[in-house]
């Protein structure tokens, strides 16, 4: 996903009513159009946590925030495209290991992309 000149990742936002498999079927759905059981090798491949003061809110003030991000990896079966359902993402790219790895020195994914990038590249 581009976004504001920063390339993000598909998120998986888990509610408190939700599973973390929950989670994962809703948003490949909604983010890629792809089901979970039509992908290759699903596995968890890492978290993220994230801790950080927010001004965020509807009430004006300010919070902190702690996110966990729970990434996976998988494959597509041959001929298989994503394609987004809600809106959110722009575009998808198939890029190899080295690019991403350019890009990440770059500073061209969000914070929390980057940090999942650099767990799937083993940094």
């Amino acid at each position: 996903m581009v976004e504001l000149q920063e390339i993000d990742h598909v998120a998986v936002m888990v509610g408190a009513a939700d599973t973390l498999a929950q989670a994962l079927a809703r948003e490949t759905w909604e983010e890629a159009g792809l089901r979970v059981a039509d992908l290759i090798g699903v596995a968890h491949g890492g978290h993220v946590l994230l801790e950080h003061p927010s001004s965020g809110g509807g009430d004006g003030g300010a919070g902190y925030m702690v996110e966990r991000i729970d990434w996976f990896r998988a494959r597509l079966p041959d001929g298989m495209l994503p394609c987004n359902q809600d809106g959110e993402v722009q575009r998808f790219e198939l890029l190899p290991p080295s690019t991403l790895r350019e890009w990440l020195v770059q500073g061209l994914f969000t914070l929390e992309a980057g940090l999942v990038i650099a767990g799937f590249l083993g940094l």
